[in-house]
């Protein structure tokens, strides 16, 4: 019945704003000049309230949130669902991805190191020096669950700042399993 539902959402009618959906996480994406852009994504969620009334869907809004990336201290005013101001954020979380205002991913990428400090102590008595596994089954195992952590979405996040970068650089050095 979900599939339904998603497969059915209406599009924006301008080309400036995109739905994007994967399983039940959506985004509604905007680009342009900001006053111009605000009018776009203002006008998408009223043309989705009148389709989610018709099918008897109900958003939780408290759940909503809206990011402006962009390089101006100002914010618009923040767009509306079911006539409620949906509220600025600093960031947002996207399909496990951080997403932060300035695009720096520095939350995304101190978030993985967390992630991989943890994954470290789980598996310190696998991958440590006293080990009895052999160094083909320690790199087995970093690579089948440490590495993923660190590499997760490296394509969207690989273009951030230098000094963010910097910090994930270390990762392979720091979690060799060859130690």
């Amino acid at each position: 019945m979900f599939n339904i539902y998603v497969n059915v959402i209406p599009s924006p009618r301008n080309c400036q704003t995109r739905l994007c959906l994967f399983a039940d996480d959506t985004a509604i994406m905007s680009t342009g000049a900001s006053n111009k852009v605000m009018e776009d994504l203002n006008s998408y969620p009223d043309q989705l309230d009148k389709w989610m009334i018709g099918w008897k869907i109900k958003i939780n809004t408290e759940k909503c949130q809206t990011v402006c990336f962009s390089r101006r201290r100002t914010t618009p005013e923040p767009p509306k669902l079911y006539r409620r101001a949906i509220p600025w954020s600093n960031d947002s979380k996207y399909l496990g991805v951080i997403l932060d205002k300035r695009m720096t991913f520095e939350m995304h990428i101190e978030n993985n190191r967390q992630k991989v400090n943890a994954m470290k102590a789980t598996l310190y008595p696998l991958l440590g020096r006293k080990s009895k596994f052999s160094v083909s089954n320690k790199l087995l195992l970093y690579r089948s669950l440490v590495r993923p952590l660190m590499s997760y979405a490296s394509p969207v996040w690989g273009a951030a700042a230098k000094k963010p970068r910097e910090k994930n650089r270390i990762f392979p050095e720091y979690y060799s399993p060859a130690n």
